[in-house]
């Protein structure tokens, strides 16, 4: 098992994680994932990969009307980052002969 944070600039958070879909307009000026990946073997030579992420973004609202007092937003992922990690363990990790 690893776990991990990776820090994020406000353009790399946007290619991760879903930041136009809260309610009111923010403008995000950096953001971080927490990520847990854990490996099992399953047999026959295959491993289950079980990845858990959870996103924040840091920001301020830019609505003109109701802004609201927070700086620290949750977010969801798009999946990008899920994949690049199992790609890396696909790419970086052979079987064991």
């Amino acid at each position: 098992m690893w776990s991990f944070l990776r820090y994020f600039g406000p353009d790399e958070l946007d290619d991760y994680a879903e930041t136009k879909v809260l309610i009111e307009p923010v403008k995000f000026t950096s953001g971080k994932v927490s990520a847990t990946i854990r490996t099992t073997d399953v047999g026959g030579g295959f491993v289950r990969v079980q990845i858990s992420s959870h996103f924040q973004g840091e920001g301020k609202s830019t609505d003109p009307t109701w802004k609201q007092p927070a700086t620290v937003w949750p977010l969801n992922s798009k999946g990008v980052f899920e994949k690049e990690l199992v790609a890396a363990l696909q790419t970086r990790y052979k079987p064991l002969d």
